[in-house]
């Protein structure tokens, strides 16, 4: 699937690599509009959705996760990064 329209004007739409991993997500709910990027590794891992970091052990299972969040209030914007561990994959967002 790469898109769904809706009749309220909500969208979501995406794109693929050539195997099949998904790119970009673009979405507009509500008239909030987001857009996402995915990245995988040469192993077809997911490595990074937006700034949030993904890594793996040598099992193949996600290891650790660095979340850096941005804040902006509407006038000023606050990065910050945030390691943690993880055990299985964590949610995204």
């Amino acid at each position: 699937m790469t898109e769904a329209n809706y009749s309220n004007n909500d969208y979501y739409h995406y794109t693929y690599d050539a195997v099949g991993n998904r790119e970009t997500q673009g979405k507009s709910i509500a008239g909030l509009v987001t857009n996402d990027t995915y990245v995988y590794d040469d192993a077809n891992r997911l490595t990074s959705v937006n700034a949030v970091n993904y890594s793996w052990d040598n099992n193949g299972n996600a290891s650790t996760r660095s979340a850096r969040r941005l804040l902006n209030d509407g006038v000023n914007t606050y990065t910050g990064v945030y390691p943690e561990l993880v055990e299985g994959i964590p949610p995204i967002g």
